[in-house]
């Protein structure tokens, strides 16, 4: 139910997807930190917590405060299952353009006409690095491998951010930025930390939206062991999971068992063909059914052991 997870036993392969387009990730976590709108769409991810206040605009509004904790929904947002055309699914099982690269790769195939993350010039120098806003728009930075492991940017429009943990390597959302405006994004270490600046297309995000919502799967049911729903396909493709592929799913394709496939390594996917189709995933966690025999099996022998003790005890 979260795009962030921290735990030992979590799917490596997601973490692995989430660093190769600029997300945050390492051997024991994966974080939602540095997703732009397609990534967050495609994960289902329809809210975000802050525990700052951050810009409304075209991709996010506030629907609910709290003392310093903000709750805002996204724009862009997708079910928990959509389709993409099989060249799709399988040209993006290599992803060997870099984050950014890779992002754009995907923005094109989904039928962007444009780059949807386009480099613009900036300075970098010890200490900081400075972009100089000449169009307004959403503006994100990535940057070489560092040792810092915070930084701040700052705003001439008054706007400020931090960010921890830098030193995993994520790509920095720097927010809606004015035409007019320079952003200096600082660490305290005066360490030279060489950054590359990207603005937003938002045409480029509509366009993908457009074709990733064109096919969609209409839920029906959402448990943590159970998820059901309609798709109606016009196109045959992929239908693919926000839902990592770990053994324990089993996918129903119009009642019957479907094979599953992994879509970039990482999530469920299934191949669906023209027409409406009912689709439920069911979750049984892995050797459960063999634990419960053996512990079944271990509780009568031990009712069987106090009842031969009574036994002997009376006699």
């Amino acid at each position: 139910r979260s795009s962030t997870q921290f735990s030992s036993l979590m799917n490596l392969n997601v973490s692995h997807f989430y660093q190769n387009l600029g997300m945050e990730g390492g051997k024991n976590f994966y974080s939602i930190s540095g997703a732009t709108p397609m990534l967050s769409a495609m994960l289902s991810i329809r809210y975000v917590l802050a525990d700052n206040e951050l810009e409304e605009g075209p991709l996010l509004t506030c629907v609910a405060a709290s003392g310093e904790t903000y709750l805002y929904e996204n724009t862009y947002v997708l079910p928990p299952g959509f389709v993409v055309e099989e060249p799709v699914a399988d040209v993006w099982a290599d992803m060997e353009l870099g984050d950014i690269g890779n992002q754009n790769e995907l923005a094109w195939m989904l039928g962007a006409e444009e780059q949807m993350l386009v480099p613009v010039p900036a300075v970098s120098n010890p200490g900081r690095s400075t972009l100089e806003v000449t169009e307004t728009g959403y503006y994100y930075a990535t940057y070489y491998k560092t040792d810092v492991d915070n930084l701040t940017m700052e705003s001439t429009d008054g706007r400020s951010r931090s960010y921890g943990k830098v030193s995993h390597g994520y790509t920095l959302d720097l927010g809606y930025c004015e035409a007019g405006s320079t952003v200096d994004v600082k660490n305290s270490s005066e360490e030279t930390v060489s950054m590359t600046f990207y603005r937003l297309s938002l045409p480029a995000v509509e366009q993908v939206y457009r074709t990733l919502s064109a096919q969609t799967m209409e839920t029906e049911v959402f448990f943590d062991d159970r998820i059901a729903g309609v798709i109606r396909v016009r196109e045959p493709g992929r239908l693919v999971f926000s839902i990592a592929k770990e053994e324990g799913w089993t996918l129903l394709l119009d009642g019957e068992p479907a094979e599953t496939e992994a879509f970039g390594e990482a999530f469920l996917s299934v191949h669906v063909e023209p027409g409406e189709h009912r689709v439920e995933l069911r979750y049984v966690t892995p050797g459960f059914e063999a634990g419960a025999k053996i512990s079944a099996g271990c509780l009568l022998l031990a009712v069987s052991a106090m009842v031969i003790r009574k036994k002997r005890s009376v006699q």
